[in-house]
């Protein structure tokens, strides 16, 4: 089979020839589609008989080159991210040594949804690896076990006088600032 590229009007890749303009890709945006040359090498002659195996053989490829939406992604992935550690940081601000106990209950029901999430995100991508946004989830595991490690020495302020000191006041001003780092050197070690 042989397609007759004449008979497009235009097969410039950015023009998307070969592919119905509604076609629907889900999450991904098309960029670009094309026919292409690929070399093959065969250890066949197909059955035919008086012909050896092919060797450097081209054979015709129609290609289309998508990419993903990345408005989508980063809303369905660090919008609960960042929800998740709001709500820790309110959770911080609230604790005191007579609601430790909550403190520790609601850590433990934020690790659950945020394995939950992990899990589902992992089951969407197509690496064998860690990607970077994956490197969010066990920072927040590590803030969910920085917090239960507060409230914990929230109930023996005569053992810990730093969150004795005006009522836990070094815990939540190095919250945030804490993060923010740690998100600035995760990003430098993998892109840097």
């Amino acid at each position: 089979m042989v397609p007759a590229l004449s008979s497009y009007p235009v097969i410039n890749p950015k023009a998307k020839p070969g592919v119905a303009q509604d076609i629907v890709v889900g999450v991904w945006d098309l960029n670009d589609s094309f026919f292409e040359y690929k070399f093959n090498s065969y250890n066949t002659n197909f059955g035919l008989a008086n012909i050896g195996p092919k060797i450097d053989y081209p054979e015709l490829h129609f290609t289309m080159i998508l990419q993903r939406s990345f408005l989508g992604v980063f809303i369905s992935r660090v919008g609960p991210q960042i929800v998740v550690i709001t709500l820790l940081f309110a959770i911080l601000l609230i604790a005191t040594s007579e609601n430790s106990m909550e403190v520790l209950g609601a850590c433990g029901g934020f690790v659950f949804i945020v394995i939950l999430d992990q899990i589902t995100f992992r089951e969407q991508i197509v690496s064998k690896g860690l990607v970077f946004l994956e490197y969010f989830y066990f920072l927040i595991y590590l803030y969910i076990f920085l917090i239960a490690i507060n409230a914990i020495m929230l109930l023996f302020p005569s053992t810990f006088p730093i969150v004795k000191y005006k009522e836990n006041l070094v815990s939540k001003l190095s919250s945030w600032p804490t993060l923010t780092v740690l998100l600035l050197v995760i990003t430098i070690l993998i892109f840097g």
